[in-house]
């Protein structure tokens, strides 16, 4: 193994760590918070089982707004 990884493997294997647990908790948000919603926005779509235009627009705009914030994260950093 050269020199230089086995100088930072100790700050390797925790940022190896930190990257797993970054990818954990997003995933787990995307599960709890992010299926149930894309559901029930699907759902509350105009012509579908549980249509509900105040919902929809509501969950609409929620989603929109959320969904800009990685780009809007990229321009300023």
């Amino acid at each position: 193994m050269p020199e230089i990884l086995v100088q930072y493997e100790a700050e390797i294997w925790q940022s190896i760590g930190e990257t797993i647990t970054m990818v954990g908790v997003s995933i787990l948000a995307a599960i709890l918070i992010g299926l149930p919603v894309g559901t029930l926005l699907f759902l509350c779509r105009k012509g579908h089982l549980l249509e509900n235009p105040w919902a929809f627009s509501i969950l609409n705009l929620f989603v929109n707004i959320i969904r800009s914030f990685p780009f809007l994260l990229l321009v300023v950093f």
